[in-house]
């Protein structure tokens, strides 16, 4: 973790509160559109195969390997980055470059699964997280993707800072059964955002999820 007013001042805009409150509002509204598609009780069915447990890949030349076991997600970022601790106990890992482009691993409960099927059902809660802010331009997006095995979506946008500069986010949504993954990077000033985009690519594709430790 960096020392002093790095750790706190610096840290990246979407940790804000605000957050946590706006999905919150947005998953009543999305739990009652869904319906019979993404049911929030869903009918008991066959028991499912357990999943297989899998050690974390190692990490490409130049990263280092992150694994919470509790949640089964893992990641690799470079060794360059500076990890940094969260107040928001969704927030699975926070690093930083520089206090300004960065990434973080956020984790939600749903209440309802989601799958290939039914993941248009969804789109209302992942634009409405997304366009959250007044001051969101969205570039690209919601794109139907698959990353570490799971559906999701993906977005491209920018933001303003609380110092008025224009920030650029890409922003993964994926879903396993009814836990909500969101990886979110920063690219800051935004005109930096192509320069960091192979990193932020490899990031992303180093992702692996797995059944969370007991």
């Amino acid at each position: 973790m960096i020392a002093g007013g790095l750790a706190c001042a610096a840290m990246p805009r979407w940790l804000i509160p605000l957050s946590i409150v706006v999905v919150a509002g947005v998953l009543a509204a999305v739990v009652a559109r869904v319906g019979g598609e993404a049911s929030p009780t869903p009918t008991p069915t066959a028991p499912a195969a357990a999943p297989t447990e899998t050690t974390p890949a190692a990490a490409p030349t130049g990263f280092v390997r992150f694994h919470d076991e509790q949640t089964g997600i893992a990641i690799a970022y470079p060794a360059n980055w500076a990890r940094l601790e969260s107040p928001d106990p969704q927030v699975v890992v926070v690093a930083t470059l520089n206090g300004r482009d960065s990434f973080l691993v956020r984790r939600s409960e749903l209440g309802f699964e989601v799958t290939a099927e039914n993941l248009d059902a969804v789109r209302t809660l992942t634009d409405d997280i997304v366009t959250a802010e007044e001051d969101v331009e969205v570039l690209a997006g919601p794109e139907p993707i698959e990353l570490a095995g799971l559906p999701g979506h993906f977005y491209l946008y920018t933001f303003e800072d609380d110092s008025g500069e224009r920030g650029a986010h890409s922003h993964y949504f994926v879903f396993r059964g009814d836990i909500m993954i969101s990886l979110v990077f920063q690219a800051l000033p935004a005109d930096r955002f192509a320069e960091l985009a192979p990193t932020f690519d490899a990031i992303a594709e180093s992702l692996e999820v797995t059944a969370p430790q007991e």
